[in-house]
């Protein structure tokens, strides 16, 4: 009896358990509470999204045929506001680098921002020009660096090596304080001709721009160019001719420019006298330049004199110009750059306008004849327009 009640018990238990267990895909699974997912959060639990301002990249600024790089169109330094400081100057431009830890600021210049340099605790508290950043062809080319701009003090500037042994690569000596007609009281150029003369700067090839003393002092501009190119072969016993001169004669004829800083078509040996416009011509040699919008007669073009590489201790030089005058019969004059205003050399043009004039220079002498900075003027006595179709330096 026993025996028929426990089977009859776990008959049941094993019913119950199989019915627990199977799967009816009639099973009504019954939903929870409906959530209106359409409704927006509460106002005071939206995250603050910071508004990105716009990044406007600097405009491009034109630069003159056969100009790596210059101070005035670095696009970079030029769009910095007056007053910027240190940080802003040297990761603007990949081209500038600071050396030390100077005071650098952005301040006006004659050419646009200049780099006004201060707080030098050490000699080499200034900038560096990172070479690396220009695209040399020295197979083809030569070139140079000038470097204008305003001492506080009497002292050397100096255009050196960033790194051991810190060579002095050019160099000049100035009075500090009181600033030419074109804003600049130093003018200091280096002539590169090969690799070798950027190796000599150093392992980095950093060309560093200092002073030998640790007083304030501005760079205006800093032109690095072509020089001589191989598209325009010069004369071995010619210093520097116009026509030989690849940042005039890469300009398209036409091209003009109306400014009165002494830095003409980006060419460093020419500077402007006064502000006359000067047009790119078509001339019996390749490019002239005419000279027009004279309000006076020393409205002209200066020889920039202490870039010309003179060797008075072993050469004279002669300095001659051809060109037209559009007074025919006028004079034509070379002649200094500053007071006494000497003529240093002087003739008519014929009758169509035509002249070809010649002066000697023999010695620092002559040069000083020329006034305090031996700049030598080409101009004619009245205020009409000329051209100069060329102009040659040549040793004797």
């Amino acid at each position: 009896m026993k025996k028929y009640l426990i089977l009859t018990l776990a008959l049941i238990f094993a019913m119950a358990f199989f019915t627990a267990c199977a799967c009816d895909d009639d099973t009504v699974v019954t939903d929870g509470p409906a959530v209106d997912i359409s409704v927006d959060p509460p106002a005071d639990d939206e995250p603050d999204v910071p508004e990105i301002p716009d990044v406007v990249a600097p405009e491009p600024i034109p630069r003159p045929a056969g100009v790596l790089w210059s101070l005035s169109t670095d696009m970079y330094i030029q769009a910095l506001e007056v007053g910027a400081r240190n940080e802003d100057v040297v990761e603007a431009s990949p081209v500038v680098y600071e050396a030390g830890s100077p005071r650098l600021t952005i301040e006006e210049g004659p050419n646009g921002n200049a780099i006004g340099i201060s707080a030098r605790n050490a000699t080499h508290y200034t900038i560096d020009i990172v070479t690396s950043e220009m695209d040399w062809d020295f197979a083809n080319n030569s070139y140079i660096m000038v470097v204008t701009g305003v001492l506080s003090e009497d002292a050397t500037l100096i255009i050196g090596g960033a790194d051991n042994p810190w060579s002095w690569l050019s160099y000049g000596d100035f009075a500090g304080g009181a600033t030419d007609y074109d804003g600049n009281n130093f003018r200091v150029a280096l002539v590169l001709e090969s690799p070798e003369c950027l190796e000599a700067a150093g392992n980095r090839q950093h060309i560093r721009i200092q002073t030998n003393c640790t007083s304030d002092f501005v760079i205006n501009d800093i032109v690095i160019a072509t020089h001589t190119s191989a598209a325009f072969p010069r004369p071995d016993d010619v210093v520097y001719s116009l026509s030989t001169d690849p940042l005039v004669q890469l300009l398209d004829v036409g091209f003009f420019e109306t400014r009165d800083y002494n830095m003409v078509l980006a060419a460093p040996l020419l500077g402007a006298a006064g502000g006359p416009r000067i047009d790119v011509v078509e001339g019996p040699y390749g490019n002239a330049l005419n000279i027009r919008n004279r309000m006076g007669n020393w409205y002209a073009l200066d020889i920039v004199s202490e870039l010309v590489p003179w060797n008075l201790d072993e050469n004279s030089y002669t300095v001659t110009v051809r060109g037209h005058l559009d007074n025919p019969g006028g004079t034509f004059i070379i002649g200094g750059a500053d007071n006494p205003w000497t003529w240093l050399a002087n003739d008519y043009a014929d009758e169509d306008g035509n002249f070809e004039i010649t002066h000697v220079i023999t010695s620092e002498d002559d040069l000083a004849d020329a006034g305090r900075r031996g700049w030598i003027r080409l101009q004619s006595n009245d205020t009409e327009h000329f051209t100069i179709y060329d102009l040659v330096i040549a040793r004797q």
